[in-house]
Order: structure tokens, then sequence, then C-alpha cells
């Protein structure tokens, strides 16, 4: 999954619509530099398979190739993190609600309508903060993305049990860095991110841009799926029906 960044354009927007919030939801300085303590990682998508923007604007016009992936397995996979109770984590695919600075907060009744986020978070400050994820600007909206979300906290607590206390227990905060790694935006900006796997099933299908079609290309990728044993024998390769 890619890096927290995504959710920075929504940020300010949605904060200021939390002043709004009633005075028995108001949110504390703590409680506010808490949850800028959390990462949200993302799976970008597109809900358009084979799409023409988007071989133009992320594979270079057709040199390029296309994952189709099984959505009820993100929603399943979204719903069974839940369940198996991650500490300090939970997982979300959704669509994405496009917005410009002037009516985002439309975007966020949307989502406090649809209730995606009560299910799991009882704080108002909370369920909006996380809604950064899935809002974007709407100059993006030819891109009809869907993501999938892991949101979690980015400190550990760890617990000791000290004879010389009262007490007896010592409690230290530091950064989870269990799973993060890190790569370059440019040549001065450093992104983590984290992986998360999903069964062999989730891929459905593989289209190849029209740049990039010769049987040798289709072959080699079906032989690279072959290397896998049975696990991707159901998935389809194709050349893309655009061009």
């Amino acid at each position: 999954m890619n890096d927290s960044h995504e959710q920075i354009w929504a940020k300010d927007v949605v904060l200021e619509y939390c002043k709004n919030l009633p005075e028995a939801e108001g949110v504390s300085d703590d409680h506010i530099q808490n949850w800028f303590a959390k990462y949200t990682y993302i799976i970008s998508l597109c809900e358009i398979p084979d799409y023409r923007n988007m071989w133009r604007l992320y594979c270079n016009d057709g040199l390029g190739m296309c994952l189709t992936f099984d959505e009820d397995i993100f929603k399943e996979q979204s719903i069974a993190n839940q369940e198996n109770n991650l500490m300090h984590t939970f997982d979300i695919y959704d669509k994405v609600v496009y917005a410009s600075k002037k009516n985002i907060s439309k975007a966020v009744e949307y989502f406090k309508d649809k209730g995606i986020f009560r299910r799991f978070i009882n704080e108002s400050f909370d369920e909006y903060m996380n809604l950064c994820a899935f809002i974007k600007d709407s100059d993006f909206d030819i891109e009809h993305e869907m993501r999938y979300a892991r949101i979690r906290d980015n400190t550990e607590v760890s617990i000791n049990y000290n004879l010389e206390k009262a007490d007896n227990w010592d409690m230290y905060f530091r950064p989870d860095t269990l799973g993060v790694e890190y790569r370059m935006r440019g040549d001065r900006e450093v992104v983590p991110y984290i992986e998360i796997h999903f069964p062999p099933e989730i891929l459905k299908q593989i289209t190849i841009g029209y740049r990039y079609i010769d049987k040798e290309i289709l072959a080699s990728i079906r032989n690279h799926l072959n290397k896998y044993g049975d696990n991707y024998k159901h998935v389809e390769i194709q050349p893309s029906s655009l061009f």
C-alpha cells in the first residue's frame, strides 16, 4: 500500500468543518495531535476497467498493463480485518468522493450519511478526519477512483513490570515501524508505505496495452503466473479493446 500523503489535500478543510461539531463532541488539542500521529495507507484503483483515460495518464498511452481485481474480495477482506480486531488498525474499501474547497462539506455529509466510519469509530472528530482518505480534489474526477485504505496508529505501547513503582507498571510510547518501508518521491521526499496481502483469487484479469502487445509478451506473462502453481490459472490475459 502506498503512502499517507493522499489525505493531505482535504485535511485543513475537514478540520475547519470539525469546528462546527456540537460542544459535547468538542475536540481537545491532544486529541488532534493523537490523530495526526496516525497513518493512512492507500491502494488506489479505478472502478472502470480498461479505461482510456487511465491508459493515457498512467501507462504512457498504452504502454503497460491493467490489473483487474475482484471487488468482492476487497470488501470481504476489509470486514474480516476489522473482525479480527487488528490493534489500532482498520481497513475500509469505498469510492473516492470528489470535491472542491467550496463544496467539501457535501462530501463529508455523504460519508456521514452512509455511516461507513460509524461502524468502527464513536467520536465524530475521528470519523471526519478519516474521511480525508476518501476525498479528493475534483480536478481528478476523470479517474473514477476507488480506494482500499488501512488506517492505523503510528505509535505502539510497551508495558514493563517495575518492582520499584507502587503500581508496578511502566508504559513507553515509541514509533510503530512494524512492516513500514520507505521509498523516494522525486529526489527529496521520503515516503512510508506498507505491504498488504490478498488471496491469489483476487486477481481476475491482466489487460495488455496496445503498445505492449505481441505473442511473446502474452506467453511470458502466462509463464510467470505458472511459476506460482495453480494459484493464478484462473487469470485471463487479453489485449486492450480500446486501441
